[in-house]
């Protein structure tokens, strides 16, 4: 396999559901339309697209959207049906699928001022979680940029009632990196970064905020903070991933590391027990090794992550 060059800070290339990513900004390899690779045959779905997010359900308000991706070269969120087809801008101002503007870009600013990323398609509902610059941000390239997400909030678009709702209200010189949203849609996982760090030698410290996410009758989503955990202590945490347990409890997949050279853990809580009955074990001990993205498989039963050596300000890693 090639390697792909990625980074914690989300200098992130990754070949998922057959979607190239670039970064903006950074030297991009030019594929064909489509190649064959390993007796695969391997089709570009989109350029300059980054955090692929898969939409299991189906709305008429945006008839053939299966996947939901951001344009590194606006950083707008986008929607297109599983072979790259039908792309139409999604939170584009003034000409968007939903015919309805993100809030803060109005008040006649440029629809660049609030970049947007890090989607999360709800799994049952029509319903799209995103990270977007907030009203402490000084629009500074990779810092506000919501695959690093300092002075950035979590919003939700509701695609049936077309209206955006913000879910959390970040003081000044708080982050957001990647977050997660459990597979039955009622946890949502995000690290609330409170010290940014020395990039690339360590990424400071974050904590990470468990919520349930619950709709309301109006069709309405909020967050409601359950507990917060640093279960090695001070490090940088970055989750991944949740999976419900038959039993009813919930299985995150995250990164730690009190440096930038990252270590994959699985934490295992119920809804009742929290924080007080969680149990937290790391799943790999490799300190010479950076390891990041871990995500279950469709069925549950196997993880796939990457892993890599550090070379300089990148990581070179294979999955």
């Amino acid at each position: 396999m090639n390697a792909l060059r990625t980074a914690a800070l989300g200098f992130a290339w990754i070949a998922l559901l057959a979607l190239f990513l670039a970064w903006d900004g950074c030297a991009a390899e030019t594929y064909p339309e489509s190649w064959e690779s390993g007796g695969t045959r391997i089709r570009l779905l989109a350029e300059n697209a980054v955090g692929p997010s898969w939409i299991s359900w189906k709305h008429p308000n945006l008839p053939g959207a299966r996947i939901v991706y951001v344009d590194t070269e606006e950083w707008e969120l986008w929607v297109m049906d599983e072979n790259g087809g039908n792309k139409k801008p999604l939170t584009r101002r003034g000409s968007n699928a939903m015919g309805v503007d993100f809030p803060l870009d109005g008040g006649g600013k440029g629809p660049r001022v609030k970049w947007k990323g890090d989607s999360k398609a709800h799994p049952t509902r029509p319903i799209i979680l995103l990270k977007a610059e907030n009203d402490n941000s000084p629009h500074k390239a990779l810092r506000n940029s919501p695959s690093i997400g300092w002075d950035n909030d979590i919003w939700a678009l509701n695609v049936e009632t077309r209206k955006y709702t913000r879910l959390t209200s970040l003081e000044p010189g708080q982050g957001l990196q990647h977050t997660a949203i459990s597979d039955d849609g009622s946890w949502f996982v995000y690290p609330l970064r409170y010290d940014f760090g020395s990039p690339p030698d360590n990424f400071g410290f974050a904590r990470m905020v468990f919520s349930e996410l619950l709709v309301d009758e109006k069709g309405d989503p909020r967050l409601e903070k359950r507990f917060e955990a640093e279960p090695n202590g001070k490090m940088y945490y970055e989750p991944i991933d949740i999976r419900r347990r038959p039993s009813g409890g919930y299985t995150l997949l995250y990164v730690a590391g009190p440096g930038s050279l990252l270590d994959p853990y699985k934490y295992e809580w119920t809804p009742e027990g929290g924080k007080a009955e969680a149990a937290n074990t790391r799943l790999q001990n490799t300190p010479d090794l950076h390891e990041e993205f871990t995500m279950f498989s469709p069925a549950g039963d196997r993880i796939a992550w990457m892993r890599g050596p550090a070379g300089g300000a990148k990581y070179l890693a294979d999955l």
